[in-house]
């Protein structure tokens, strides 16, 4: 299965994303995922309860988006894709 195929696992699910965006802007490392400190960072930085973070990070792993340091450059996209539908939606709100 294709890295962008995996993306399923995790496009309609809005905690997952979140974690997935706070995993990038504390540059953590894979060696860290099972850390509870990593968790409350993911979890402040997110706002998805504590006890949701091991189970976005499952799917996080799984859908292989994931990187020492960082997120995968298609995870990158996906991100950008999302805020950018975001943006758009709110000024047809405007």
């Amino acid at each position: 299965m294709t890295d962008g195929a995996l993306l399923i696992l995790i496009i309609d699910d809005q905690p997952t994303i979140r974690v997935l965006a706070a995993w990038g802007a504390h540059e953590c490392m894979l060696d860290d995922i099972d850390d509870p400190a990593t968790h409350r960072r993911l979890s402040d930085t997110s706002g998805v309860p504590y006890g949701v973070i091991k189970s976005c990070l499952t799917r996080l792993r799984s859908a292989r988006v994931l990187v020492d340091g960082g997120i995968s450059d298609l995870a990158d996209k996906m991100l950008q894709t999302c805020v950018q539908l975001r943006l758009d939606a709110s000024k047809k709100k405007r």
